[in-house]
């Protein structure tokens, strides 16, 4: 669900890398790691609070299947501990693959894997024999790993294209205002009127020891200002500067100025005389920060549409009993593994079509999609005969379930499950290039459209979204189950008809070459003119 943590920092740190502005891929990182813990935080309290709901929404029902719920239910709770590292690692996984750097991924999750299957053997088949809820522990210690594993590594592998520490500029300031407001509310509270007297009153014992202390010419106005006076308002001038330029500019318009100045500030001749220091500054803004939660907005309304589609799904299969829940995970099984073999293709795309718009090369990014894209169709008929013959052998069903029913229904449905996996595979990459190219509003927009065609379908299969749990189990259930997965392949189709048109046909698609050069009169009448990066990295 909160996937856009990644999704949203990789392109983000990719373009500001891109673009030398390490200051504005820090801030990403920093933006989407208090929103991971956050996030996770909530998500830990309302899994624990809420776990019996939860499982009954998902069609696990403790009157019908009091073994099942039982199980789901310790599996469910152990596992919520792990929310905050989860979307922790998120984030990590996103900054490093923004930075071009796919090998500390690559070995965190090789590493913590192994972790992973050496815990689940001790605690499930070693002497504790925890079973289910030993397999719960085993993956959120592991996931923990993985979280402290990025952080400590982040730092470290990071910090020349993404500044983490000392923090960027806007979130330095961030954590002042924080700071300062957790400061005026304990006054406020321990007798903020007294000490506003006593400051006043101080203020006021200290003026003539200023006033004698500044030389003045004949109109009484000094000439000089002493030496701590003129640094406060230098000060004072420099931090109203910062707030009004990122209220209104860009991070790439930040950069360019940066870049300009020769540094990350410089204080105005003309600038309007500083803030008063009586009263505490309003919360700084950040376009990074913002543009950040814009396009997380945006991927997890569209993350919301996909789960919510999948889970009715799954809902509904869930109700046809036992054996059909198992035939249908086992055929979702087949499309976790399809779309994990080709993520590299979308992570790639994620990446390295950012990285060229952020150069300004869009006939360059639109060259890297034109390839994945072809590398992601080749792939996707591989993994389609791939599939074909595991499952028409029943290898890959006996590896899941020995129970017959189960069997009989996934032998009568795998080709309807087999079929779309050239189209998933297209649509996988397609997500990555789009992802990259930063079009989040309309990936969130197609997958509303599909989802809502697949929602139909279910509604129009049995006449209600959860009317499907009536089939009971044998052929009534291999018959609704194929209604379940009709439903998804419509999904599918549904995105797959909405991406392919904005990729080839949309003339405001972000990588239509036809649009480059009016693209970038635009960008440079709108400031974001970014400077070349110094190299691609890992």
């Amino acid at each position: 669900m909160w996937n856009f943590l990644g999704t949203a920092t990789a392109p983000l740190v990719a373009t500001a890398a891109a673009a030398g502005d390490a200051d504005s891929a820090g801030e990403a990182v920093w933006a989407a790691t208090a929103a991971a813990a956050v996030l996770g935080a909530g998500t830990t309290a309302a899994l624990t609070l809420g776990a019996d709901p939860v499982l009954r929404a998902m069609g696990c029902d403790a009157a019908q299947h009091p073994a099942m719920f039982d199980l789901a239910r310790s599996y469910l709770l152990v596992r919520a501990s792990a929310a905050p590292a989860v979307l922790v690692a998120t984030v990590g996984q996103g900054a490093f693959r923004g930075a071009g750097n796919m090998r500390t991924p690559l070995a965190v999750t090789l590493a913590t894997n192994a972790l992973h299957l050496a815990l689940t053997a001790g605690l499930v088949f070693g002497p504790p024999r925890m079973g289910i809820a030993g397999a719960a522990l085993s993956t959120a210690v592991s996931e923990w790993a993985a979280a402290g594993a990025y952080v400590a590594l982040a730092r470290a592998q990071l910090q020349g294209s993404v500044r983490l520490w000392p923090p960027p500029a806007a979130v330095a300031r961030r954590l002042r205002w924080l700071a300062g407001a957790g400061a005026a509310s304990a006054a406020a509270d321990g007798g903020g009127a007294a000490a506003t007297a006593a400051a006043a009153a101080a203020a006021a014992a200290a003026a003539p020891a200023r006033r004698a202390e500044v030389p003045a010419e004949a109109g009484g106005r000094a000439l000089v200002p002493p030496p701590q006076q003129h640094q406060q308002q230098q000060q004072d001038q420099q931090h109203k500067r910062e707030r009004e330029h990122e209220a209104a500019a860009a991070a790439a318009a930040r950069a360019v100025l940066r870049t300009a100045a020769g540094g990350e500030t410089t204080a105005a001749a003309g600038a309007p005389a500083g803030d008063s220091p009586s009263s505490p500054p309003p919360e700084p803004s950040s376009a990074t920060t913002a543009r950040f939660f814009e396009a997380g907005g945006a991927v997890l309304l569209r993350t919301g549409f996909l789960l919510g589609t999948k889970t009715l799904a799954t809902a509904a299969a869930a109700r046809l009993g036992p054996s059909a829940a198992g035939a249908h995970l086992i055929l979702t099984q087949l499309w976790s593994l399809a779309s994990m073999a080709l993520d590299a293709l979308a992570v790639a795309g994620q990446t390295l079509v950012a990285v060229e718009l952020g150069r300004g090369d869009r006939r360059a990014a639109r060259a890297v999609g034109d390839r994945l894209l072809q590398l992601g169709a080749a792939g996707g008929v591989v993994l389609t005969a791939a599939a074909a013959l595991a499952l028409s052998s029943s290898v890959w069903p006996r590896a899941f379930s020995d129970d017959r029913d189960t069997l009989a229904a996934v032998g009568a449905l795998w080709p309807l499950a087999v079929a779309p996996l050239p189209m998933n595979a297209v649509i996988y990459t397609l997500d990555g290039v789009l992802v990259g190219a930063g079009d989040f509003k309309f990936l969130c927009l197609a997958m509303a459209l599909a989802a809502a065609a697949a929602a139909t379908t279910l509604a129009a299969t049995e006449g209600s979204l959860f009317g499907l749990g009536a089939a009971g189990s044998g052929q009534d259930a291999v018959q609704a189950l194929a209604a379940v997965w009709t439903a998804l392949a419509v999904l599918m189709g549904g995105r797959a008809a909405t991406l392919m048109w904005r990729y080839w046909l949309s003339p405001g698609s972000p990588l239509a070459v036809g649009a480059a050069a009016a693209g970038a009169a635009a960008a440079s009448a709108s400031g974001e003119v970014r400077p070349q990066s110094r190299g691609r990295g890992e």
